[in-house]
């Protein structure tokens, strides 16, 4: 068959062969069906080769009879198509567009999925298609929610599309790898090069097709394609027999997308087409990523050699080679290692012609770093950005948020905590339409392109398979650095590993100092490179003063300059004032407080600072600091008036009763005046209005704790902390402030567009001033390292065990943050595992050389036993060294075998004893021990080098040893009285002449072996049973050394060495086995007695399978997993009322510290002393299983009845002022507790529901209806 239209007829004469009737045999090529969907390949045949007896079909048996207008409508398909110009393709397109019939759904079966599709490769800058290649179908059997993790199975419920099932399972996690369909073991089976060139891969084409006999012979000399006509290339000659594919397709096909079901032509092969191309590729080259290697100029050739154009270069081909197999060698050959991370400086000089078309317009002109981001962002590349604070890092989301909208699908903005994804909800709200919020309480839009949400939200649509998933282009990481939190961190690298491979990643963080380590971490794990984009550059720099005496003294300057001369002058001052007046400036929190700060906060009004937002590390001290401002004033009067209405229409969604809370008076006052506070105790309305007035610029003055700088972005002009030193709630003590926690609080100062320069003010009160060393390494130093906080949770074992094998727990240890060291040297010791197994191949088998006849030469027991011998002498030697006695034996003069680095059994004569030092237990001794002592005996030794010289200074060599240096002492001392003075002090030749010779033929006597060591039993007196048991099989194993025929044979050494170098290989192969096995991960010993807890709970069978319990504890994401089953499966819950099981079920979520003593009904005494017996079998449960915790806190740390007695209270309708006078808890930790206590009641309806148990799930559902009310669920300013 020439061309298409030449072989119509013929065509049409053997379409019978798809049915099973017999071939006519006719045509000179066979229809090949491939699958039942309606696929069909042509091919040839060669010169009098007649058609099988059946038709061609990959499929086991003959294709069932289709409907009888099949023939008709494959005519009309083919002769009814539609010409058109095509802008994408640059030239005229050729296309069959088929009509279709929903009736056939009725009557025909539904269609497997083709088993190979065809991919377009698509020029980044200009969109126009460059070639196709065929690639298998990631799977053939797509499976349904419940069995596959495809991301190509069939849809769940319409009702599960956000929010997912827990009878889901997760999508396949990006970049791990597929075991659902086969490796075909080549680069490309199919490949449409951009010359028009299909290239075959000979072992991945199907040669025998089911159902028939023969098998198809592929001859790759005459497998090249059919030049398809057109225009330009009309005079091209015929080439070698031709392949040409036909796709039909039982749905209307229309949009240029679909690019398989587009005939491509070829390109003309003239001078003018070579010179554009070569223009193209220019363009291209310049814009490419640096990890694409380039290609050599003898590769350039060689592709070039594959085609002989004319002189005249009209495009005629002369002649055309296969080169498949040439080019798989060279893309064998060039294969290098892959670089994950990559941090490139490219000229964005050509931004605008790069990236001609934004997205999203911006009034302003980008910054360098925005630029570089976007540029890769158009490229659908994943960024790490790392900038200072309000350096313009959310333009870069905005972008991607833009760019996601415009390509029809979703991106998913993450943050830290929920108060930040209200705020980004509200200002991506002003900039863009289609955006949705997902947090515990509150689901607003859900099936918007951009949805905002916490990172624990995304982790459980991944866990339970969200459909939503799918449509995922961006997922964006903002405060990335928040994965340092010991709490909350595991979240993000669970989300990261989680996400499947179409899923691009954002991250936003300030400057950290491990960014490529991280980026290489995430692009190894994903298999994608992460591109970092960074700067240091602050949009507004920082001075950095000490405030002491109401005077300001700089010590760094803007171009961050450490000034000590600033440091002295304060502390100058701060002297002259001590000693002057007795005191310095007033102690915070103490009876000056109003003064001082009402002096500070009037100085930075008149040096025009504020607004100003001041650190205090404390909620009380916060509270205590805004009161002593007294009845100070810095609005005007028609900005207090803008206030006041501001918090009238706030406060409007309270009830009368609400808003007589003392918090909502006090704070109101406050903030008429200007003045605000900002601490997780307030309650969350409160905190919102603080927050939106500052932004306003109405609050001039600001006392916020640390989490202000952590989670809400609002800069000031002047940031000043109270003090530099904090509470660490996990070291129980105070301690400084880390340099990655001063520069977070500190890049509040300095706003963007308005000031020049940022001021950070370190107040100093009545303490002594700030160690300089301390000082200068707070304010200069490096901010803190991304660190992996990864740890094995029971909810994340019971997760991944649904999966099938596909992904198993110890794939997320070995994708963890915390392995990302170890995965590097993978490949390295992949590389030293292949090279022993190759040594330990090319070993020769061992033959006794005596007696070769011997099945097995008698050396290797030999071997065996020398081997235990000397681990016998090894632990002998530890117990010797370890007496008292021992160094009564270890005297000058006395010759002993040492055993270091430097010297392996080399002989020595000890020359004195050091005196005993004290040393300190170190590593993690240090700090779970009694931080003890231990006496470390050193002596100071004469070693021989073995070097063969006449100069005697080179045939030995002073050292000093510890008692674990020497291996053996032995028998013998020297007559030589030794002389410390003659060897170290003022060395005598003579006398270390004889000293040295002495010592060498005291270890040349006792040749081949050492010289023999004291008796630890006769001449040691060593009394110790366990110590008689180790001498007496000593001397057993040695007695039967002795007695072998190796012995004494003249070929021991030789055939020794041998078996030696094969044990070496075996231990070598064994340690490279073990360190790419799941066994050498650091937390494989933790998940296997996780597993045993689960399975004798029976939360899983013996084999892994997730049970009911376990099905159970997947649904509960808010508290421990195991109480709350237990709790369920206990029947504890039963008895109760729904007020009293959710004053119960607090117990579970509450986590703060609470002195109040409860006062709650007997029935619910009972339910919590039962709570604590369960928390208290389970902790000696796990205890049993080899995990290390303490059982009391254990339950503590997961069983707080703090605010028990206020959540009861508060089910039973009491108000919220009334339930405030019953604990000491602040208000805003009561409302977040209870809104917490929402979600967990959701949880355990859930689980009732999965065991079967309405009442439960009735019970639950009236005790959520009876938290929800009033302040407490308040709707957010942010949202409504």
């Amino acid at each position: 068959c020439t061309s298409p239209m030449e072989g119509l007829d013929s065509f049409f004469e053997s379409l019978d062969s798809v049915v099973p009737s017999e071939p006519t045999g006719k045509a000179n090529f066979d229809i090949v069906s491939i699958g039942s969907g309606g696929f069909f390949h042509l091919k040839g045949r060669s010169n009098g080769e007649q058609a099988g007896p059946f038709s061609l079909t990959t499929l086991p048996v003959p294709l069932v009879k289709p409907q009888d207008r099949l023939t008709e409508q494959i005519e009309e398909l083919i002769l009814d198509f539609k010409p058109e110009e095509n802008e994408l393709f640059g030239y005229e397109d050729k296309r069959w567009f088929p009509s279709f019939s929903p009736s056939c759904l009725f009557t025909s079966p539904k269609p497997s999925k083709p088993e190979r599709a065809l991919e377009a490769s698509v020029d980044l800058l200009t969109g126009r298609v460059t070639g196709f290649k065929e690639e298998r179908a990631e799977e053939v059997a797509q499976g349904e929610a419940t069995d596959s993790t495809s991301l190509l199975r069939e849809p769940g419920a319409a009702e599960d599309f956000t929010g997912g099932s827990q009878e889901y399972i997760p999508f396949r996690p990006g970049g791990a790898d597929s075991s659902s369909f086969l490796d075909t073991g080549s680069d490309a089976p199919l490949l449409l090069t951009t010359d028009g060139l299909f290239e075959f891969a000979p072992a991945s084409l199907l040669e025998t097709v089911p159902g028939v006999s023969s098998a198809l012979h592929y001859n790759l000399a005459t497998m090249l394609p059919e030049v398809i006509t057109n225009k330009e290339v009309e005079n091209v000659e015929k080439t070698k027999e031709s392949v040409s594919y036909l796709k039909t397709q039982s749905s209307a096909i229309k949009d240029a997308a679909y690019y398989n079901s587009v005939l491509e032509e070829r390109r003309s092969f003239n001078q003018e087409r070579t010179r554009q191309k070569q223009s193209m590729i220019d363009v291209i080259n310049d814009a490419a990523p640096s990890f694409i290697p380039e290609q050599s100029q003898s590769e350039e050739d060689d592709e070039e050699d594959s085609f002989s154009e004319d002189e005249d270069g009209d495009g005629e081909i002369k002649e055309v080679t296969s080169t498949w197999s040439n080019r798989k060698v060279k893309r064998a050959s060039r294969k290098k290692q892959t670089q994950w991370a990559i941090q490139e400086e490219r000229d964005m000089e050509d931004f605008h012609t790069v990236v001609p078309e934004m997205a999203i317009d911006y009034p302003f002109e980008l910054d360098y770093f925005q630029k570089e981001a976007i540029f890769h962002l158009e490229r659908g590349e994943s960024v790490f950005v790392a900038a200072h604070t309000s350096a313009g890092k959310t333009v870069v989301a905005e972008y991607a948020i833009a760019l996601a909208l415009k390509h029809m699908t979703r991106v998913c903005y993450t943050s830290p905590i929920k108060a930040l994804s209200n705020q980004k909800f509200r200002d991506f709200k002003e900039v863009f339409k289609n955006v949705g919020l997902i947090t515990g309480d509150v689901s607003i839009q859900p099936e918007s392109g951009c949805l905002v949400l916490t990172t624990e939200i995304l982790r459980s649509m991944l866990y339970k398979g969200a459909d939503l998933i799918r449509d995922l282009e961006w997922v964006i990481f903002d405060e990335i650095h928040y994965i340092n939190d010991p709490d909350r961190g595991v979240v993000w690298e669970e989300v990261i590993i989680m996400l499947p491979e179409h899923v691009s990643f954002i991250f936003l963080s300030a400057t950290v100092p491990n960014t490529y380590e991280f980026a290489d971490w995430v692009g190894r794990t994903k298999k994608k490179p992460v591109y970092i984009v960074s700067t240091d550059k602050r949009p507004v720099p920082l001075e950095h003063f000490i405030y002491a005496n109401d005077q300001l003294f700089k010590i760094v300057t803007k171009e961050g300059q450490y000034l000590t001369s600033g440091y002295q002058g304060a502390l100058k001052s701060f002297a002259e004032k001590k000693e002057k007046k007795g005191k310095a400036n007033a102690p915070p929190g103490g009876g000056r407080v109003r003064g001082s700060y009402t002096k500070l906060c009037r100085n930075l009004q008149k040096m025009k600072l504020l607004p100003v937002v001041v650190f205090c590390f404390s909620k009380k001290r916060c509270v205590e600091s805004a009161d002593g401002l007294g009845s100070v004033d810095f609005n005007t009067s028609a900005e207090s008036g803008e206030v006041f209405h501001f918090i009238q229409s706030s406060l409007a969604r309270l009830t009368e009763t609400d808003k007589k809370l003392p918090q909502v008076i006090f704070m109101s006052d406050l903030l008429k005046r200007g003045v605000g506070v900002h601490h997780g105790g307030l309650l969350p309305i409160i905190k919102e209005m603080v927050e939106i007035l500052f932004s306003r610029g109405l609050v001039k003055v600001l006392f916020a704790t640390e989490t202000f700088a952590m989670g809400v972005n609002m800069p000031a002009r002047t940031v000043v902390f109270n003090e530099i030193r904090k509470y660490d709630g996990n070291l129980k003590a105070s301690r400084d402030l880390l340099p990655g926690e001063y520069t977070q609080m500190a890049g509040r100062a300095g706003r963007r567009g308005l000031d020049t320069v940022g001021n950070v003010l370190i107040a100093v009160w009545s303490k002594d001033m700030p160690d300089p060393p301390t000082l200068q390494r707070m304010v200069t130093g490096k901010a803190m390292k991304l660190e992996s906080q990864f740890k094995l949770t029971y909810n994340m074992i019971l997760n991944l065990l649904r999966m099938s094998g596909e992904f198993k727990v110890e794939d997320m240890i070995k994708r963890s943050f915390s392995e990302s060291s170890n995965q590097k040297l993978i490949s390295e010791k992949s590389g030293f595992l292949k090279q022993t197994e190759i040594a330990i191949e090319d070993l020769d088998q061992i033959v006794c050389k005596s007696n070769p006849s011997l099945a097995t030469p008698p050396i290797h027991d030999y071997y065996n036993a020398k081997e235990e011998v000397l681990e016998l002498q090894a632990e002998m030697q530890r117990f010797i060294l370890n007496q008292p006695a021992a160094s009564q034996f270890i005297s000058p003069g006395r010759v002993v075998v040492v055993k270091t680095k430097e010297f392996f059994n080399k002989g020595g004569v000890i020359i004195k004893q050091l005196v005993n030092r004290t040393a300190a237990t170190g590593g993690l001794q240090y700090f779970l021990a009694d931080n003890s002592t231990k006496q470390v005996s050193k002596y100071k030794v004469l070693i021989l080098t073995g070097k063969a010289s006449r100069d005697v200074k080179e045939q030995f060599k002073v050292i000093d040893l510890e008692l674990h240096d020497i291996a053996t002492i032995c028998k013998a001392k020297l007559k030589t009285a030794i002389n410390e003075l003659k060897i170290v002090t003022i060395p005598d030749q003579k006398y270390l002449s004889e000293l040295v010779n002495e010592l060498e033929r005291e270890f040349i006597t006792h040749l081949p072996h050492l010289p023999p060591g004291l008796d630890p039993v006769i001449d040691m007196k060593i009394k110790d049973l366990d110590f008689n048991d180790l001498y007496q099989k000593h001397k057993q194993l040695e007695s039967d050394l002795k007695s072998s025929p190796c012995h004494s044979c003249l070929h021991l050494t030789e055939q020794y060495e041998e078996m030696d170098k094969r044990a070496k290989l075996f231990k070598q192969l064994n340690a490279y086995q073990y360190m790419l096995s799941n066994d050498s991960l650091f937390l494989k010993p933790e998940f296997d007695s996780r597993v045993q807890v689960l399975q004798q709970l029976n939360y899983v069978n013996d084999d892994k399978v997730v049970q009911l319990k376990g099905k159970v504890a997947r649904e509960v994401s808010t508290c421990n997993e195991l109480i709350a089953t237990e709790l369920i499966f206990e029947n504890v819950l039963t008895p109760l009322d729904p007020a009293e099981a959710a004053a119960l079920i607090s117990c579970l979520v509450f986590q703060e510290k609470s002195e109040s003593k409860p006062q709650i009904p007997h029935t619910l005494t009972e339910a919590k002393e039962e709570l604590e017996k369960i928390g208290l079998t389970l902790a000696n449960i796990q205890i049993d299983n080899g995990l290390q915790l303490d059982p009391l806190d254990f339950v503590a740390e997961h069983i707080n009845t703090g605010l028990i007695e206020v959540v009861y209270a508060w089910a039973k309708g009491v108000s919220f002022s009334e339930i405030t006078t019953l604990t000491d808890v602040p208000e805003g930790t009561i409302i977040r507790t209870i809104v917490r206590l929402d979600e967990t009641c959701r949880d355990f309806k859930s689980a009732a529901r999965i065991i079967g148990d309405p009442g439960l799930a009735a019970k639950m559902e009236e005790a959520s209806q009876l938290i929800k009310r009033d302040i407490v669920f308040a709707s957010s300013l942010y949202v409504t």
